[in-house]
């Protein structure tokens, strides 16, 4: 993390300057430099679910997120094809 903030040009994790206040563990500044670096990616989604806070970061925000959410849906072309296969709850 600090090798990518070097090269941005921008404080150290754990220096002077870095925003402890807000990332004072190395896992949350991992998940804010994930974030930034990964900007429209779309894998804060993934990251949030694999940490076990998408339901409280995302219900911070205002998205309302329930554990049944976290399962993506099964494509209706899916189940068409196979009609064994059902939705998943919450869908």
């Amino acid at each position: 993390m600090n090798q990518v903030r070097a090269r941005a040009g921008l404080s150290l994790w754990g220096a002077a300057g870095y925003p402890v206040n807000k990332y004072g563990t190395v896992a949350l500044a991992l998940e804010h430099e994930a974030r930034v670096e990964l900007a429209g990616e779309f894998k804060r989604w993934f990251l949030l679910k694999r940490s076990g806070r998408a339901i409280p970061v995302l219900t911070a925000k205002g998205k309302p997120v329930t554990q049944e959410k976290l399962v993506l849906p099964i494509p209706d072309i899916v189940r068409l094809q196979n009609d064994q296969i059902t939705q998943n709850s919450g869908y």
